[in-house]
């Protein structure tokens, strides 16, 4: 073995060597661990590939704990004069009993079967087979990856000793351990000739660079001068000496819980819901269920050291339900059963996959047990109902409801069932009867209203039916036939029948959640004929207005209201924060602007907080929306921000006196943990959840406990990606008492509002004293104004040198872009150009910011670009469809274009909305990146990066036009970050011209991108700020 030279080279062979980030340079190793299971890490692989290169001649590799082959075919790759001994009994780690077979079946397909000689014994047995050999060949790279107690260790190096070539390598894994360093320190103690070349260390024992440490020991006859005694002293470890009893195995819940946690945060990034049917292709597909398989991976390895654990099987099987591999499932269940067969909902989900599966025998028997272990368990009285009335066995599933009306008289699924099999009988007035029942329990279950309303139907009453159908689909997210199905109850309905409140509402909501705001402006205008002070109809068609770029409409609306009501000063106040989507002018910026703090001090002076009528108006005009639009006008909004924070606390504490009130700085009740709630309406696929969720899943669990407080009532795998990063998980949308009662009885140290700005309830609530520290993050770029936020978390990159003087809270600049973002996991691209109706020969300049962050006074800057680079085609991202917004932002441009003599039309395209899948395929079919200016991106940046776009920026006065020049410096990519408006342009139009410099930049963006994504260098300052707040506050 040459290992001078193995050690000189490694480092050429990874990006980061040296550093947490230290990966591969050769993608083929990570591919590798895609295809054949293994717990070792790319790095790991490459690592035995490189030191395979350096044996010499008649030299041999051995490896014991071959597992299902990936070391060994890791080592050989490249390598077809390399002969190979692998040693694996399958007694650990197997619980499948499947490793054997995989391993042979990775062998053949990688054509090693002449290359590798597999024995398959205990390594003790195979090292004395091996020394009755004649000759035996010479080893001069040993890999040990068997059991990792210390016996097991000293005696992997006691054995192959005598096979050792002169000079040659010692390999081990899970080098954290240690019992593993104990092993090997006595084995070096032992013999001179054996000593530490490398011992890389991990943070965590599943960490993306050496998994849970890497130990490589060099061994050279030639070498007799021992350590020093007192090196070998320093390094032991006496406790672990001294409790023999502790020498026979790591703790196995040090390994298991990680991998738990593992998979359940990958079961959790599951979203079935990614990909539109246009989407969907083998690829797609495959790229959707990836976090499955990384979950069935991370329950396969837990289960190799927990093979007892029913709950691992269970929730194995609930990953194969996702998959749709039904086998495989009911196989995994019935598993988790033979081990604890006393668990209804798992002979439930038994019943469940069977179902699927078309096993109605085998489901009905599980749905039966499930019923006699658990009587209150509602599902399974469901499954069996179903099957007995699908299986015409009226009576019996008749028997199985009504014991469910029993059992569980407050669930209403006994009369549901009741309801389905009198419908299937055509006894319709029993059926309805029983629906009626069933939704005087539960009146939103949607499956029920339209079963309800189909057993109309077939009742010959088209209005009742045309009704509970359109709640039922509205219910559902079916617009269109809920537009349908109400407007037919509206023709059918005689003139004396009333409309309820609640269908104007439904009906124009759905007309909204279909993107035509000008029939849900009538819908509105129609319910208020009837309703005509109704606050819930007047709000929402002034914010319909608004957003379909109908501001002068929506004022008139204010304006009707205030002389109808001149004692409102909820709605004059209302009047004065409308903004235009879009402004047409700067001139027009500051017509707005003077408005809003014109109306602001009138409010503020005169607001009485001590009448109930006046102090309820106050509530409500906090309660409505939050001054979001005047946020986007580009200029120094401390001051007004101040005097509204002022306002809101001073309103929230007449309400809400118990609350308000100063909190001391205690400790919880663990002094040794810090407990920080997180709160926002934003924890699921929104850009908020995003940003932040590396706080969480990075942080030092010992130390700090985390509590979540989901506030908005969307839900998907965001959602359950940082209810798995926490503690503790409260969902209570729309409930703001409920908030306040729950956070003040979890006795939090910090509160942190990872935005303030978008949403109402959040602003509220942050208006009281929940928490004795109390801080905001930069979700919404934007000083809170309020005197109850302590703290604002941001960006040292981010943030001009005298950024203090921005906000009213202590600023906090974390290192660099004060967050640790995952790489986003980007499918390969399945629409073209022409599918975005961008021309193939064209330079694509993507600039997709929502449109209200385009001001006026910037829109030359891309007419600029086009007269220098004809092929220029800018590509934006439309408002909603049906709005005037689009038509507005569009005459800008078109304005902006034919002062430089250009038609708008030949170089840009505004993309309707997308799906992120949709996004990112247009990032991918992009040439180049455009910052907005004033408001720049965030997360569209991060996206841009991880599609490896070229970005172009002119960072601004203020935190929110700084985002992507942060991030451009942690990547070290600084060329593209312009100083004025023209060097923007400038830049953009070099970047468009040369070719060359621009797959230079989009190349070394790619190789640099780790030094950004999954970058926890903000983590340790962010942790210590936490530490100073509660235990040194002065």
């Amino acid at each position: 073995m040459n290992d001078q030279q193995f050690i000189r080279h490694l480092p050429d062979f990874y990006w980061d060597w040296g550093q947490e980030s230290v990966r591969p340079r050769d993608d083929r190793f990570a591919q590798m661990l895609a295809q054949v299971e293994s717990s070792l890490s790319a790095s790991t692989l490459q690592l035995l590939n490189v030191a395979v290169t350096c044996l010499e001649a008649e030299e041999v590799y051995c490896e014991v704990g071959s597992a299902q082959g990936a070391s060994l075919i890791a080592a050989l790759l490249d390598h077809p004069d390399t002969l190979a001994l692998a040693v694996d009994d399958f007694s650990d780690g197997d619980p499948f009993g499947t490793n054997a077979i995989q391993l042979m079946h990775h062998l053949e397909t990688a054509a090693l079967t002449e290359q590798v000689l597999f024995f398959q014994q205990d390594f003790a047995a195979f090292f004395y087979d091996l020394a009755q050999e004649e000759f035996p060949p010479k080893i001069g790279l040993y890999f040990y990856d068997g059991a990792h107690d210390y016996r097991s260790q000293l005696m992997s190096w006691l054995l192959v000793r005598p096979f050792l070539a002169d000079r040659a390598l010692l390999i081990s894994p899970h080098s954290n351990w240690e019992a593993v360093q104990q092993a090997s320190l006595d084995f070096i103690a032992t013999y001179p000739a054996c000593k530490v070349w490398l011992n890389l260390f991990t943070d965590h024992p599943h960490h993306p660079s050496f998994g849970n440490g890497l130990q490589i020991l060099s061994w050279n006859v030639h070498n007799r001068q021992p350590y020093p005694w007192e090196i070998l002293q320093e390094a032991r470890h006496p406790i672990l000496i001294e409790a023999i009893q502790g020498l026979q195995a790591p703790r196995k819940q040090e390994i298991v819980a990680p991998l738990i946690t593992a998979a359940i945060v990958a079961q959790a990034e599951y979203n079935p819901q990614a990909l539109r049917d246009d989407e969907r292709n083998p690829g797609t597909v495959a790229w959707l269920q990836k976090p499955l398989l990384r979950a069935a991976r991370a329950y396969r390895q837990a289960l190799n050291w927990a093979p007892s654990r029913a709950d691992l099987w269970h929730h194995l099987g609930t990953v194969y339900i996702e998959l749709e591999a039904y086998p495989q499932a009911i196989e995994m269940l019935q598993k988790a059963l033979e081990l604890e067969p006393h668990q209804a909902v798992r002979h439930y989900n038994l019943g469940f996959v069977a179902e699927k599966a078309g096993d109605r025998a085998r489901a009905m028997e599980a749905y039966q047990r499930a019923i006699q272990i658990d009587p209150m368990l509602a599902q399974a009285y469901e499954g069996w109902g179903r099957l007995l009335i699908q299986a015409g066995e009226d009576e019996q599933a008749e028997a199985i409801y009504r014991d469910a009306i029993v059992h569980l008289p407050e669930q209403g699924f006994g009369y549901a069932g009741l309801g389905e099999m009198q419908f299937r009988l055509g006894h319709l007035d029993a059926a309805i009867s029983a629906y009626q029942q069933a939704l005087a329990i539960h009146p939103s279950q949607c499956q029920w209203l339209e079963q309800l309303g189909l057993a109309f139907a077939a009742r010959q009453n088209p209005l009742q039916a045309a009704f509970y159908l359109a709640e039922a689909a509205y219910g559902v997210g079916q617009y269109q036939t809920a537009i349908n199905q109400y407007q037919r109850w509206l023709t059918l309905r005689s003139p004396e029948t009333d409309v309820p409140l609640s269908l104007y509402l439904n009906l124009a909501r759905a007309y909204e959640a279909l993107q035509q705001p000008v029939a849900a402006a009538t819908v509105y205008r129609q319910g208020l004929q009837n309703f005509p002070h109704q606050d819930i109809l007047l709000f929402s068609l002034l914010t319909t207005l608004q957003h379909s770029g109908e501001t002068a409409a929506a004022l008139q609306v204010a304006t009707e209201v205030v002389q109808q009501q001149p004692d409102r000063l909820d709605w004059e106040f209302e009047h004065c924060r409308i903004f235009p989507i879009l402004y047409e002018t700067p001139a027009e910026i500051e017509v707005y602007r003077n408005r809003f703090t014109v109306g602001l001090a009138k409010l503020t002076s005169s607001i009485d907080l001590i009448a109930p009528p006046t102090r309820s108006q106050a509530l409500a005009i906090a309660s409505r929306r939050t001054n979001f639009f005047l946020q986007y006008q580009g200029q120094d909004d401390r001051g007004l921000q101040a005097q509204y924070g002022h306002y809101l606390q001073q309103v929230m504490a007449a309400h809400y006196p118990e609350w308000s009130q100063p909190l001391p700085r205690y400790r919880t009740s663990d002094p040794d943990r810090i407990r920080i709630g997180y709160c926002s309406a934003f924890f699921y696929q929104h850009t908020v959840a995003k940003l932040f969720l590396g706080w969480l899943k990075y942080r030092t669990v010992p130390e700090f406990e985390v509590v979540c407080y989901h506030l908005g009532n969307s839900t998907d795998p965001f959602t359950r990606q940082w209810q798995a990063h926490s503690d503790r998980f409260h969902h209570l949308p729309g409930d703001l008492e409920a908030v306040c009662r729950q956070i003040r009885a979890d006795n939090l140290d910090i509160l942190v509002y990872p935005e303030l700005g978008m949403h109402p309830m959040t602003l509220m609530l942050a208006g009281l004293r929940l928490a004795p520290v109390q801080c905001m993050a930069w979700g919404h770029p934007i000083t809170s104004g309020l005197p109850t936020i302590d703290y604002f978390l941001s960006s040292d990159w981010m943030e001009p040198e005298a950024a203090q003087s921005h906000y009213s809270e202590t600023l906090i600049r974390l290192p660099q872009a004060g967050i640790a973002y995952p790489r986003p996991d980007v499918p390969p691209p399945t629409r073209t150009r022409a599918d975005f109706r961008l021309r193939e020969d064209a330079i694509v300049y993507l600039s997709n910011q929502s449109l209200f962050k385009y001001l006026p006074q910037h829109d030359r800057h891309f007419a600029e670009i086009a007269c220098q680079v004809p092929q220029a085609q800018f590509a934006f991202l439309g408002y909603q469809i049906g709005s005037r917004v689009n038509d507005q932002f569009w005459q800008r441009l078109q304005r902006a274009f034919a002062c430089l003599g250009l038609a708008v039309e030949d170089y840009c395209v505004i993309v309707p909305r997308l799906s992120q899948v949709g996004f990112w395929n247009l990032n991918q079919i992009s040439d180049i990146f455009l910052d907005t200016l004033d408001w720049g991106g965030g997360n569209t940046t991060l996206d841009a990066i991880a599609c490896g776009l070229p970005i172009v920026t002119c960072p601004g006065q203020f935190l929110r036009g700084r985002h992507a020049s942060a991030l451009l410096r942690t990547l070290g990519m600084t060329e593209t970050i312009a100083s004025t408006p023209a060097a923007f342009v400038q830049i953009a139009v070099r970047l468009g011209l040369d070719a060359n410099y621009r797959a230079d930049i989009r190349q070394r963006m790619q190789g640099q991108s780790d030094r950004l994504f999954d970058d926890r260098s903000c983590l340790p300052a962010l942790e210590a700020f936490y530490r100073q707040v509660v235990k040194n506050p002065g």
